[in-house]
């Protein structure tokens, strides 16, 4: 209890005005490493971690084979967080009190989705608030969420997690269904005798167990695509032969145009699709909803309940409901 007590008036410890170097420390497991980043020396930053565990009595860090927290030091990286926002959340109101526009925001989203919002996300964000500074990175959905709870970034666009996480804010953007992508050449390998009769039943719903002699091209595993396609074919006990490629639904869609196997993907990836029709000769891309599978895919604007969002904030949630709001109805091909 006193060093919850102590963690709690952090006001009275001397390090407490370079907290960061605490949170780069946690981040980088070594001194050495967390040392070059802050610019500083070796020797000063050991100081200081050596000050912090003396002020308050307790081991933070255990130092061998690798820098790694102890449930001490993990409390105090949680608290320093929640610092780290409290200032953040400072700062955003002295600017909106000040009518201070000239703000840094930084938005993650994943690299795919990136490619097809971002350039009209950007060109409307930047029409409204040409002085803020918004800083968008692309990454896998679990390594937003872990920048986000490090106060990297201030919100990310991505799949909810199936554990919820009650300190998040999340805002649907887009409910989306799964499809299959299939070229009419390995449509015609399937059904020999029923092409092209065979489209208008398949987009009803296709019976996957149909397919079951044609590779699935799927992302890597940690993507949502690929978790809900492969807990689908688990229930249902159906054995179809998976290769997890890459992150990246484009190429799978073109290889699928190659006959290379049958792809998936959610709504907002068929925009892509019928693009790439309009390159084909001959061998066209259909898509078709997977029967059985009625689960949508929650693709949400997520930030800390904590954050006090500046008014760009806000407005970007605005944009990308809008912007996502055009793949709500997708007519199938």
């Amino acid at each position: 209890m006193e060093l919850v007590y102590d963690i709690f008036h952090l006001g009275e410890l001397q390090m407490y005005n370079n907290y960061q170097y605490f949170l780069v420390l946690a981040e980088e497991h070594s001194i050495s490493r967390a040392a070059e980043k802050l610019f500083i020396t070796h020797q000063s930053l050991s100081k200081y971690l050596t000050n912090l565990e003396q002020e308050l009595g307790v081991l933070l860090f255990r130092r061998k084979p690798s820098l790694t927290l102890t449930p001490a030091g993990e409390l105090l990286l949680e608290t320093f967080r929640k610092v780290e926002l409290m200032e953040k959340n400072i700062h955003s109101e002295v600017d909106r009190i000040k009518g201070n526009e000239m703000i840094d925001f930084y938005f993650g989203i994943t690299p795919s989705r990136m490619r097809i919002l971002m350039p009209d996300i950007l060109t409307e964000f930047k029409q409204k608030f040409p002085s803020v500074n918004l800083h968008f990175t692309g990454a896998p959905s679990p390594q937003l969420y872990n920048m986000l709870a490090d106060n990297k970034l201030d919100m990310i666009m991505a799949g909810i997690p199936p554990r919820a996480d009650l300190s998040l804010q999340h805002t649907i953007a887009l409910k989306e269904r799964l499809y299959i992508v299939v070229s009419d050449n390995i449509l015609r390998q399937v059904f020999p005798s029923d092409f092209p009769a065979c489209k208008a039943y398949l987009r009803k719903g296709a019976d996957l167990s149909l397919f079951s002699a044609i590779p699935f091209l799927l992302e890597t595993r940690q993507f949502n695509s690929t978790i809900m396609f492969t807990n689908f074919i688990e229930r249902n006990q159906l054995s179809l032969p998976c290769e997890f490629l890459s992150g990246d639904p484009y190429l799978h869609h073109v290889l699928t145009s190659r006959d290379m196997g049958i792809s998936i993907g959610f709504s907002m990836y068929l925009k892509e699709v019928r693009d790439l029709n309009d390159t084909l000769m001959g061998n066209r891309l259909n898509v078709f909803p997977i029967k059985g599978l009625d689960q949508m895919n929650n693709y949400a604007i997520t930030y800390k309940k904590e954050h006090i969002l500046p008014s760009c904030g806000a407005e970007l949630i605005n944009i990308i409901k809008r912007q996502c709001s055009v793949y709500k109805n997708i007519e199938l091909f």
